[in-house]
């Protein structure tokens, strides 16, 4: 679905997103297949099984964003997403490198033009999310945390523990 708002924050905020997948791509393109394969500290899988993850889900969680914007709760739970992401790593525990950056890059296209069809108003729409404890959170705040924040810049981010796994 491709959303033509075009506002000037829904615009940075998909300039953000794109900004830390190039990085997170940057990190990860070069890596070897020992690399790929490596197991990240904090985390139960290796760096390709992450870098699919966050792949995956994009779309996802700019939808949740757009939701919010919506007025809606997306039906989604701490439990809901720590089993989902049990059966994703199982079922993706060896992703192929080339096929899963392709899959990132098309994922991450799709997230930024659903944020660049938000209008501001959406952006600042609030709901109390069971995701996140009930709390009450914005669209632009779950953009920020769970979307961009999912790779870099929120305390839970992948990408430290893909650039130490790749280091080491």
């Amino acid at each position: 679905m491709t959303m033509t708002q075009n506002t000037a924050r829904g615009q940075a905020l998909a300039t953000r997103l794109e900004q830390a997948t190039d990085t997170l791509i940057g990190q990860v393109e070069p890596c070897s297949e020992a690399q790929w394969r490596a197991s990240a500290p904090n985390e139960d899988r290796s760096v390709g099984t992450m870098v699919h993850h966050i792949a995956i889900q994009a779309p996802i969680v700019a939808g949740w964003g757009a939701q919010v914007g919506k007025g809606e709760i997306p039906p989604v739970t701490m439990e809901i997403v720590h089993a989902e992401n049990a059966a994703h790593a199982a079922a993706h525990a060896s992703p192929d490198k080339a096929e899963t950056l392709d899959l990132l890059r098309r994922n991450t296209a799709i997230a930024a033009d659903i944020l660049r069809g938000l209008s501001d108003a959406q952006l600042d729409w609030t709901v109390p999310l069971p995701l996140l404890g009930g709390q009450p959170f914005s669209a632009q705040m779950i953009i920020e945390m769970v979307l961009i924040g999912h790779i870099q810049g929120y305390p839970h981010s992948h990408l430290p523990n893909i650039e130490t796994a790749l280091a080491g």
